[in-house]
């Protein structure tokens, strides 16, 4: 109850309640609030007349990468809307379109910044082993999205192990039992444990 007030009495004194409701704001307005230092406009609440409007999306997807998900159908298709998202938060892949789900530059710069991106790229893509050797590279883990002919190849999971010694649940079950791959997933798992 006290964190509540607190929490209330904070947004009162920053004049924040009044943005609250996006919906009687108008184009300006939003811009402006977008361009100053606060976070506290909300893309969802907005029109769908400025949730397409290119400025305010790209506004908005700049400060946080999550609001694509708010934007139209149209500008979750514009590259750099999309970009510009996903640099903010590698999670907004997520809310991008199928299309640009589809397109490698896209899923390179997400994988790149936190390999787990992977599970919202097409299945194509989760194919593909060059993007597979970046994300497993960057986030062992990202194993677990990849295509099951990727799980089964020695190479991709030995680069999974050798970032996180826990990618190796992921693996085809032919590679569980591979001696060099278990040896490094091992290691990985001591390393870890006595840097703890």
């Amino acid at each position: 109850y006290l964190v509540k007030i607190y929490f209330f009495k904070r947004l009162k004194k920053y004049n924040y309640i009044k943005y609250m409701n996006n919906n009687n704001l108008n184009r300006d307005q939003v811009l402006n609030i977008l361009n100053s230092d606060t976070n506290l406009i909300s893309l969802s609440n907005l029109s769908s007349e400025l949730q397409n409007d290119y400025e305010i999306v790209l506004a908005a997807v700049k400060k946080y990468g999550l609001s694509l998900a708010s934007a139209s159908d149209e500008l979750k298709n514009n590259p750099i809307i999309v970009l510009h998202a996903i640099r903010q938060h590698w999670r907004a892949l997520e809310s991008a379109s199928i299309e640009l789900q589809n397109n490698a530059e896209i899923v390179r710069v997400a994988v790149n910044i936190n390999g787990l991106s992977i599970q919202f790229a097409s299945d194509m893509l989760k194919n593909d082993g060059e993007i597979v050797s970046k994300a497993v590279r960057q986030n062992g883990d990202a194993l677990e999205f990849v295509s099951s002919r990727l799980k089964k190849d020695k190479f991709m999971v030995f680069n999974a192990v050798t970032e996180t010694g826990t990618a190796l649940v992921f693996a085809s079950d032919e590679l569980k039992n591979n001696y060099d791959i278990v040896l490094k997933a091992v290691k990985d798992r001591k390393s870890t444990r006595l840097n703890s």
